[in-house]
């Protein structure tokens, strides 16, 4: 793309004033362009903004979604919508991505956000639900939610300062982005590899265990970066998501407590997933037990 874009997801039959005026404040910083994607469950096809059409990102998929309960609409259209857009972010069509809604459109927001972008791509949600337990939509990845004060049902002086500010934000990230983007590409391809990354599991009660091995491995091994993981729930899924992503070459798992809480039914599990990334992928794990009896 010669310009930063942000790609816009929103529910065009419901909240179309809204994100027509998202669309504008975002457009007006940084030279950015935006890519509007109609996630909405009635097809709008008279709105010239529009650059992705339900039909397209459903690809023409003869069903009548309308005959469809709100909870099989919402499962159809993240799945469709979700292979859709990491298609886009694979050919680099966009550099940040901004959606707005309530619960639904949260939900479909954020979980195509999570399942389509890497950990590190800007990622932003306006939302009505951003004001409570935030973790089914943020998960463990780098969401961004800024909640709406107002109901998104009609713009109004407060909703649209808090859009203004939503589409200042993504746009200067977007911004930020491309021109990271851009710089990468004239990068020497003589200059240093990128540091290999070791991800490090911690609780309070391992802190000074992981203190030791921290000042061990800076001080004989350099060229690692260290990935040093809470474990709350949130920090284990986080770590075994990117040893999926190929971004971890090696695993200190010394705080394994996350695996108690999933057992005994405690508050700070991270699913009965954990420990097995490294597994999967091959990389070097070492595995402590010395506090998995803990929660």
């Amino acid at each position: 793309m010669s310009q930063p874009t942000v790609l816009l997801l929103g529910t065009c039959d419901s909240k179309l004033d809204e994100i027509l005026y998202l669309r504008a404040q975002i457009t007006s910083h940084f030279n950015c362009a935006v890519l509007l994607a109609d996630i909405g469950r009635t097809p709008n096809t008279s709105i010239p903004e529009i650059n992705f059409t339900h039909s397209k990102i459903l690809h023409d998929d003869p069903q009548d979604y309308s005959s469809f309960s709100r909870n099989d609409y919402i499962t159809h259209i993240i799945h469709h919508s979700t292979n859709f857009v990491r298609s886009l972010y694979q050919k680099h069509s966009f550099h940040g991505i901004i959606g707005l809604g309530g619960s639904g459109g949260t939900s479909i927001c954020a979980s195509i956000m999570r399942n389509a972008l890497p950990i590190g791509f800007p990622k932003l949600i306006i939302s009505t639900m951003a004001s409570g337990d935030t973790s089914p939509y943020v998960g463990e990845t780098d969401i961004t939610l800024m909640y709406s004060v107002v109901d998104i049902a009609g713009t109004n002086s407060i909703l649209k300062g808090i859009l203004s500010n939503a589409g200042s934000m993504i746009a200067g990230a977007a911004a930020a982005a491309y021109h990271k983007q851009a710089e990468q590409k004239d990068q020497d391809q003589d200059q240093e590899p990128q540091r290999k990354g070791i991800a490090i599991t911690m609780f309070g009660i391992t802190t000074p265990c992981i203190e030791h091995i921290t000042t061990y491995l800076h001080t004989h091994h350099p060229s690692y970066e260290l990935y040093i993981f809470h474990a709350t729930g949130s920090g284990g899924r986080a770590m075994e998501r990117l040893i999926r992503e190929r971004r971890i070459a090696g695993v200190l798992d010394i705080t394994t407590t996350e695996i108690a809480d999933h057992i005994c039914g405690g508050v700070l599990s991270a699913g009965p997933e954990r420990l097995s990334a490294a597994a999967e992928t091959g990389i070097p794990q070492i595995v402590s037990g010395e506090r998995a009896g803990e929660i």
